[in-house]
């Protein structure tokens, strides 16, 4: 049996608007598989032999006039029903002043397309995974100076993180800080993927420049990888641990 698609959520914080004083927290998916056009479906169902008497190579000029006889179908004010599977209506958005109230420019006319029961969707067909519980976020479990013990990093000298899930992409970052007396962190730096010296999943080491200039021997600095994951067409930034280090003279 195959294994089952993998969905990776994560919960949201979010203030309860019943109780400002409450917060809720809302699963979100971090990662969708790649999505699939209508002339996908189309060229399948073809070829599994669900549209019978049509040739696959049709797939495209079928997929194209459904969608234009949609947009024709919605323009004239219509709804389509796509049998007990779904259906497509015009909504609109935002309120108004009162029963005798006018639409203003504030109402947006929008599409909604509303599930039936023969999409039969059901969690039973996926595994669900939270990032923040099965090691899909990065996590530090070490920091150490390439000459130094875990727990130290000598000025001067390359730093390595030590972990999982520590591979830098695009648009990632170590950040780098300056512990205060209170125990806050102030950013004394960043390093991306092109600073490094080393990038696997396991190790990044990379130097730190002038993220510890003026910082005398004994200071204690943090570290913290900062990771994106594309959510649909938005990016979604998920964060390691903070894990901290004491600073020793070359």
């Amino acid at each position: 049996m195959a294994d089952k698609p993998i969905i990776r959520w994560k919960p949201v914080a979010q203030t309860d608007p019943s109780d400002r004083t409450h917060t809720l927290y809302v699963p979100h998916i971090v990662e969708r598989n790649q999505t699939s056009s209508l002339e996908d479906v189309v060229y399948r169902a073809i070829d599994r032999g669900l549209i019978a008497g049509l040739k696959t190579s049709a797939a495209e000029a079928i997929a194209t006039g459904v969608l234009r006889q949609l947009g024709e179908e919605l323009n004239d004010a219509r709804g389509v029903d796509f049998g007990d599977f779904f259906k497509v209506r015009a909504y609109l958005d935002g309120t108004v002043e009162g029963l005798l109230g006018h639409l203003t420019a504030e109402n947006k006319l929008n599409t909604r397309f509303l599930a039936g029961k023969e999409l039969k969707l059901s969690r039973d067909a996926f595994s669900f995974r939270n990032v923040l519980e099965t090691g899909d976020l990065p996590y530090i479990d070490d920091v150490q100076g390439v000459y130094a013990e875990a727990g130290q990093v000598r000025i001067g000298e390359p730093v390595q993180l030590v972990g999982s899930m520590l591979k830098l992409g695009s648009g990632d970052r170590i950040e780098i800080y300056k512990v205060e007396d209170d125990g806050s962190l102030t950013v004394t730096g960043t390093v991306t993927s092109a600073g490094l010296s080393q990038n696997t999943d396991l190790v990044v080491a990379f130097s730190a420049g002038s993220a510890f200039d003026g910082l005398p021997e004994g200071q204690k600095v943090a570290f913290k990888v900062v990771k994106t994951v594309q959510v649909e067409d938005a990016t979604e930034t998920v964060m390691s641990n903070v894990a901290t280090a004491t600073l020793l003279n070359p």
